[in-house]
């Protein structure tokens, strides 16, 4: 039997991690059932500078493991976050992360939900 390599190794490690570490978030992708799966999410604002005002809005970022959730979430899937209930969103800006081992993504509030 051939020895893992270190790059499988790290991605069992990561894996397992974010398994242990992430945030539970429900997540639909779509036409299949919701589960909740763990994810780095990031509750963040962002401050938009208008003419007469400042507007502050949501900049929310998720991280899932590829081992979580193998395939590209698309704009169709839905996420709940736990710590803001009563409303769904959608992935927004899907890219890969740093390390090459997961998705990073915006969300985006589904107004008719």
């Amino acid at each position: 039997m051939a020895r893992p390599t270190l790059d499988e190794i790290e991605d069992r490690m990561n894996a397992a991690v974010s398994s242990v570490l992430g945030s539970p978030i429900q997540y639909t992708v779509f036409g299949a059932a919701q589960r909740t799966i763990r994810a780095h999410v990031t509750y963040a604002d962002q401050q938009i500078e208008m003419t007469a005002a400042n507007v502050v809005t949501q900049d929310i970022s998720i991280e899932v493991d590829f081992a979580i959730l193998p395939d590209k979430p698309r704009a169709k899937d839905i996420v709940g976050l736990p710590k803001i209930p009563g409303k769904l969103w959608q992935p927004v800006n899907v890219t890969r992360n740093r390390s090459g081992s997961g998705w990073v993504f915006g969300v985006k509030e589904l107004r008719d939900a």
